[in-house]
């Protein structure tokens, strides 16, 4: 189970997440301590549409690492997907709790309270992350959503300037 997998099973097909889902339910029996192997676990069932069993899986993850701020968020995006917005927030707010620097998780809580119907303080979470992607891409959601297309514009073309300098 690498580390990469996990984020990338969101653009996974319902095909694809399930051998990863198998491959780390082995990885789960052959090292039971491996909180990485149940995460991972997690975000394919949930790509599979089984967000219950999900929530079980990054449960137990956390439970074997509690300090471990990928897992949080992992099971914050879970919740997100499966419009448990307020189980969602506390999960994204106690990723900043226990790593204030966590690049992304800023910008996804800014993203749950947009959801919520709070573009203001959605403004001013995504405002306080570190990593240009998410903030760019934050604030062009945001404004978006406000109806301010310009200010869009210019997050969107400000990320895109970034790019370009790679």
């Amino acid at each position: 189970v690498n580390d990469t997998a996990s984020t990338q099973i969101y653009s996974l097909s319902q095909h694809d997440a399930l051998p990863i889902l198998q491959d780390a339910l082995h990885a789960s029996k052959l090292d039971p301590g491996n909180a990485e192997a149940l995460s991972l676990a997690g975000s394919a069932s949930q790509a599979l549409g089984q967000f219950d069993r999900a929530i079980e899986f990054h449960l137990a993850a956390i439970r074997l690492d509690p300090i471990q701020p990928a897992l949080y968020e992992e099971l914050g995006e879970t919740y997100y997907f499966y419009g448990q917005l307020d189980k969602a927030e506390v999960m994204f707010r106690k990723i900043i709790a226990l790593s204030p620097e966590y690049t992304s998780a800023h910008y996804r809580l800014g993203r749950v309270l947009l959801e919520k119907g709070d573009p203001a303080a959605a403004l001013l979470e995504v405002q306080q992350t570190t990593d240009d992607v998410y903030a760019h891409t934050g604030r062009a959601i945001i404004y978006y959503t406000l109806g301010d297309a310009q200010k869009s514009e210019e997050a969107l073309r400000s990320e895109e300037r970034r790019v370009g300098k790679e």
